[in-house]
């Protein structure tokens, strides 16, 4: 396996972690997985909007419109993700 595809996998891996554990309701630990695909691919929009819906969950609305935004200019044309931050930004 090349250092690529064990990255890859290493973010799929923790991608796919942070959700079963957004499933469960450890919010905190799903955000830290989320952040550290991030860390490794600042462009995965998918961690993005799964890091945003547990701030949402955790009612942490600044941090989730943070996210939110970032994966809003990633994906500019998406309207579901826009409303989904637009909720959030009026609750701050």
């Amino acid at each position: 396996m090349s250092k690529n595809e064990g990255r890859v996998a290493a973010v799929k891996t923790l991608l796919n972690r942070a959700a079963a554990l957004k499933e469960l309701k450890k919010y905190r630990a799903a955000i830290d997985d989320c952040t550290k695909v991030l860390d490794m691919d600042p462009l995965f929009v998918h961690a993005y909007i799964r890091r945003a819906r547990c701030y949402v969950e955790l009612k942490e609305w600044a941090e989730a419109v943070h996210s939110f935004n970032i994966a809003c200019q990633l994906c500019p044309g998406d309207k579901a993700l826009a409303r989904e931050c637009e909720v959030a930004s009026k609750k701050i």
